[in-house]
C-alpha cells in the first residue's frame, strides 16, 4: 500500500503547528477551543488556585483553568494580547459564576467556553452577565444593565 502524499508531514507536530498557526483567525479560535476542551473538567473547590495548562491536562480543571489555557494557546498562535480577554460572568441560566475566553476578531467578539463545543459570537449569547474582564495589562468592571 502506498502512502498518501503529505502523510509524513501530517504526522509531524512542527508541520501541524505551522498549519494551525497559518490558518485564518476563526479557524485558530476553533482549534484552541476544541483542543483545550478535551481536558477533563474538575469542579472548583474553595481556595482552588488557578492551574497552568500542564496541570489542566494532567489533572483536569475548572472553567478558569480552561479559559487561561485557551488564552495561552491563542497567544502562542499569534493573537495579540489586547485582542483577548478572560471574562468572569454570572450565568443567569444556572445562577452560577463562570469564566470564559473572549477574542476580538475584526469587529466581532467570539466566546470560547468550556461548556460549549462551538465558538459562538457574543452577540448571540444573552444568559451571561459579565462583571470583570481581564487582559494582560488591564481590568474592566462591568456595570449591571
Amino acid at each position: 500500500m502506498r502512502a498518501l502524499p503529505g502523510a509524513t508531514e501530517a504526522r509531524d507536530p512542527a508541520y501541524l503547528w505551522h498549519a494551525v498557526t497559518a490558518a485564518p483567525p476563526f479557524a485558530r479560535l476553533r482549534f484552541a477551543n476544541d483542543f483545550v476542551n478535551r481536558a477533563r473538567y474538575r469542579p472548583d473547590r474553595d481556595r482552588d488556585p488557578w492551574a497552568d495548562a500542564d496541570e489542566l491536562f494532567a489533572r483536569g480543571g475548572d472553567c478558569e483553568d480552561f479559559a487561561i489555557a485557551k488564552y495561552k494557546v491563542l497567544r502562542q498562535m499569534g493573537f495579540h494580547p489586547e485582542r483577548l480577554r478572560l471574562v468572569l460572568v454570572r450565568d443567569t441560566q444556572v445562577r452560577r459564576q463562570h469564566a470564559l475566553m473572549a477574542a476580538y476578531v475584526e469587529d466581532r467578539v467570539w466566546l470560547l467556553d468550556s461548556r460549549v463545543r462551538r465558538v459562538v459570537e457574543q452577540a448571540g449569547v444573552d444568559h451571561y452577565r459579565p462583571y470583570v474582564s481581564l487582559s494582560e495589562r488591564q481590568m474592566w468592571r462591568h456595570a449591571a444593565a
